[in-house]
């Protein structure tokens, strides 16, 4: 997907939401295991809400907030909602600058995303024009 595509598929009145997979620095190793526990958490209650498009997003990353790894993102929430038996009510799309070959596509598809918008890819391609 690109940026317009994204956007357009969560406003079409879709129930959609956007959780984001940033993680303090300073929070150190044992803040990403607590980060991804959160975002797993989120996820489960989109689903419950009725949220059948959840975002997985790393925009905004600063100097002092980092990302979860994409695929580790995605693998975490899709095997949540698994064991809860919910992942067949939403689909994860992934908002995402970690995405910049068809390798990366692949994996984060093969880890559960149902559809991938890599953004940084797009950024950067505009700016070769």
């Amino acid at each position: 997907l690109n940026e317009a595509e994204l956007a357009a598929a969560t406003s079409q009145g879709l129930p959609a939401t956007t959780l984001s997979t940033l993680v303090g620095v300073a929070d150190g190793p044992a803040g990403l295991q607590q980060a991804v526990t959160r975002l797993q958490s989120a996820a489960e209650a989109a689903v419950r809400e009725g949220k059948t498009i959840l975002v997985l997003s790393d925009r905004g990353v600063t100097a002092s907030h980092t990302t979860i790894p994409a695929l580790l993102a995605v693998g975490a929430v899709h095997h949540h909602l698994l064991r809860l038996g919910l992942r067949l009510q939403t689909s994860i799309v992934v908002d995402t600058a970690q995405c910049w070959s068809t390798h990366h596509l692949a994996c984060l598809i093969g880890f559960g995303a149902s559809a991938v918008c890599p953004w940084l890819t797009w950024e950067t391609s505009r700016h070769w024009l």
